[in-house]
């Protein structure tokens, strides 16, 4: 059990390029959350900077970054379960009142993971595991972020083999110029990543 005066994360530092994949390893949840925590701006550091584009997140609005600047595939996927998915995405690409993405583009991003127009009109809670999953995808990358975040893809995307999951987001990445980071304690989802690091007792080792 960790004090109050106890870092969770302590002496960590990186620095995450655009057009890649990371895999950061730990087996400690809690130090997991953490990080992904600091990553996506729901908590600040209390000492230390997260720069996002060379600019301190402390200085940045946080609901545009949360919003438009990073993407997140978490164990709650947080869905509102009676709407539908093109329902859901259009709420999620109009997060901060801008121009919502047109029903033809969500589509087009729903069929590249299989999800056809037909089904897209299908309330979440309908869904089997495996369409919310594909729809978890979508919904990460709706607002084009250059960040997407992937908790534990043992769980967030289990229905889903890992290397069609992993072969969509790393061409995201490449594509849009973004960077993918996946928090997992399994060596096998590593083998998808660019880079692999490790998070032990707070702080951040490079492997390979």
């Amino acid at each position: 059990m960790k004090t109050e005066k106890e870092a969770l994360l302590n002496q960590t530092s990186i620095d995450f390029l655009a057009g890649k994949t990371y895999c950061i390893l730990s087996k400690n949840r809690f130090e997991k959350a953490g990080l992904l925590a600091v990553i996506a701006g729901y908590t600040d550091c209390t000492s230390g900077t997260v720069e996002f584009e060379n600019q301190p997140l402390k200085k940045i609005t946080k609901e545009d970054y949360r919003g438009k600047q990073v993407g997140l595939i978490l164990q709650k996927n947080n869905f509102l379960p009676y709407f539908s998915i093109i329902e859901n995405l259009q709420l999620c690409s109009n997060s901060l009142q801008s121009k919502r993405k047109p029903k033809s583009e969500l589509y087009k991003l729903l069929k590249s993971v299989g999800i056809e127009q037909k089904l897209a009109g299908t309330q979440i809670k309908k869904l089997s595991n495996i369409n919310q999953q594909k729809a978890c995808l979508v919904k990460a990358i709706v607002n084009n972020p250059k960040v997407i975040l992937v908790e534990e893809p043992l769980l967030t995307l289990s229905e889903i083999p890992l290397e069609v999951s992993f072969e969509y987001l790393k061409d995201y990445a490449e594509n849009q110029n973004s960077c993918v980071i996946i928090l997992s304690k399994s060596n096998f989802v590593a083998k998808y990543a660019d880079e692999i690091w490790g998070l032990n007792g707070g702080k951040l080792s490079f492997i390979k």
